[in-house]
């Protein structure tokens, strides 16, 4: 029965969409996106000793894979960068609540958007969404549009709420109507990573959100949401640099709309680093960035 109703709602929503030049609405339902703060104090994750991890573990031995972590995260773009073994991927799994600290906090909350006065406890948390793996481009039967539909059913919200609020992000992560028209075999290299990005954006912001918060959305004028919570590891490692600095300049605007980016690199270069904050760890430990250069041979 639950399964005719998904496939019910996924028709509707094709159908209706198939009927508009965009996902925008005629109406004046708008979407406002609240910052996201994340604010990590004295976090430290000690090592499960193992006989394995003591023959086969390269690094100088330590007990702590993370030590006295302190920092906060609020809309913006992050690079954290160090060697392996370094706590890279142990402070991902803290964030995204796979593990928990041995020690230390750590806390999020939601920020009202300038100008808007609302109370952030009318609101969830947005649920960490981690990147890892390229975009599977084989699947050329359906367009973009009809994953982002897909991606949409998946939640119980209104018809013209999922329009307004896929139309927010198209038009944040500047993706056009012809790559919306597209199917994914068809689409450049950029256009098809912010398509997962606006499928993370969608899964991050309404993932937490409940019943009663989703219901609200159908009769409000203001639709009012965490901005997204992206964990990206070594995710544009394997791209060029004129396709990453494409792809940064969505990552950018994310941020600046309030959402989280963390990004894992072993490339940094390949980043405009103007406009991001520099993390880095060395065994566990939080450390000053050091400056980089940019190699003119990289491509």
């Amino acid at each position: 029965m639950n399964k005719c109703i998904l496939f019910s709602c996924r028709l509707l929503f094709i159908l209706i969409l198939s009927a508009r030049k965009s996902y925008g609405l005629s109406s004046n339902v708008k979407v406002v996106l609240h910052p996201i703060q994340v604010t990590l104090t004295n976090v430290a994750y000690k090592y499960n000793e193992t006989w394995f991890r003591r023959l086969t573990n390269p690094a100088p031995r330590r007990d702590y894979a993370l030590q006295n972590v302190s920092c906060s995260l609020c809309g913006e773009l992050a690079m954290l960068t160090g060697d392996s073994d370094s706590g890279k991927t142990t402070l991902f799994k803290l964030l995204l609540g796979k593990e928990q600290p041995s020690h230390g906090t750590i806390l999020a909350s939601i920020q009202s958007a300038t100008g808007h006065n609302i109370d952030p406890s009318s609101m969830s948390i947005p649920v960490p969404i981690y990147l890892e793996l390229q975009p599977d481009r084989s699947d050329g039967r359906v367009t973009t549009k009809d994953l982002l539909v897909d991606g949409c059913a998946n939640f119980a919200v209104a018809p013209h709420v999922a329009f307004s609020i896929i139309d927010h992000f198209c038009r944040l992560l500047d993706y056009s109507e012809t790559a919306l028209q597209q199917r994914r075999e068809q689409l450049s290299a950029s256009d098809n990573l912010k398509l997962e990005l606006l499928l993370a954006c969608l899964a991050s912001s309404l993932g937490s959100s409940t019943l009663s918060q989703l219901e609200a959305m159908s009769s409000a004028a203001t639709i009012n949401l965490p901005a997204p919570f992206l964990l990206l590891d070594e995710w544009l490692d394997k791209e060029t640099s004129a396709v990453v600095r494409r792809v940064q300049q969505s990552l950018d605007k994310l941020a600046d709309s309030g959402a989280i980016v963390c990004v894992i690199t072993h490339k940094p270069e390949r980043w405009n680093l103007d406009s991001i904050r520099r993390l880095s760890l060395r065994l566990g430990r939080l450390q000053p960035a050091a400056p980089l250069y940019h190699s003119s041979q990289d491509k």
